[in-house]
């Protein structure tokens, strides 16, 4: 059991913390509105402390190499802002509830996370630049390209 562990503690933990969140979503509805004001000014430092202990372990010359050669960047952010929405609109049409057709556009267009991006590249052998600099540009261009996905997709349903 203990070895079951050991090789999944990051599935197990995530599991965990969505039940969790869950049952307190079900038990305590009231807890959110009463604990956002504490989460605020956290939230602005969130971004870059995340970020930062992302790179800690990542190699310089892998990052550069990433920066040199920009086409996998360049097509995770293709799929992540134009494919993925894309191929969310004609599913908005069978959305029966709007708040549904308003929540899958939302997932659809918004920016690729920054620990799990990172976390599951990893995990994978993969490169880890191409995950970090995958999300620096999706976060950094999400403030223009979100909202036009937004207006677009929740105005056409």
């Amino acid at each position: 059991m203990l070895e079951f562990f050991q090789k999944r503690w990051f599935l197990t933990a995530l599991f965990a913390f969505i039940a969790a969140g869950l049952t307190l979503g079900i038990y305590l509805p009231g807890l959110a509105s009463s604990t956002s004001g504490n989460i605020g000014p956290w939230s602005k430092l969130l971004t870059p402390i995340v970020l930062f202990l992302m790179s800690i372990t990542l190699d310089g010359q892998r990052m550069w190499a990433a920066i040199r050669a920009p086409g996998p960047v360049l097509w995770a952010t293709t799929v992540n802002f134009l494919v993925i929405p894309l191929l969310a609109l004609p599913l908005l049409r069978i959305q029966l509830h709007p708040d549904y057709v308003a929540g899958l556009m939302i997932a659809a267009s918004v920016p690729c996370t920054m620990a799990a991006a990172s976390v599951w590249t990893r995990k994978a052998n993969g490169n880890d630049a191409v995950s970090m600099l995958t999300t620096i540009a999706t976060n950094g261009l999400c403030f223009i390209v979100t909202p036009i996905w937004l207006s677009y997709g929740i105005g056409k349903s």
